[in-house]
């Protein structure tokens, strides 16, 4: 449904409860990726609260970057609506 590119952020599940994977992804390239602990980032979150209030500005920005791109794409799809 979305490509992403390089420095693109793939899954925030793992920043809320219950804290599962929903999608999937595939690559058509050799990618090279970073993951993180899920569990200790979370706790780290806790501990450092300014790295967690950051964190969450960034992820929250993503999401709301791939909600419109997914709008465009169903407005696209099914055409725009009417109001």
């Amino acid at each position: 449904m979305q490509t992403i590119g390089p420095g693109d952020a793939l899954g925030w599940s793992w920043l809320f409860p219950p804290y599962q994977w929903r999608f999937s992804a595939r690559s058509i390239d050799a990618t090279e990726a970073v993951s993180f602990g899920a569990r200790s980032l979370r706790e780290y979150d806790e501990e450092n609260h300014d790295f967690g209030y950051d964190l969450a500005m960034r992820i929250e920005r993503i999401v709301l970057e791939r909600l419109q791109s997914t709008r465009l794409l169903l407005a696209d799809l099914y055409g725009e609506a009417r109001e």
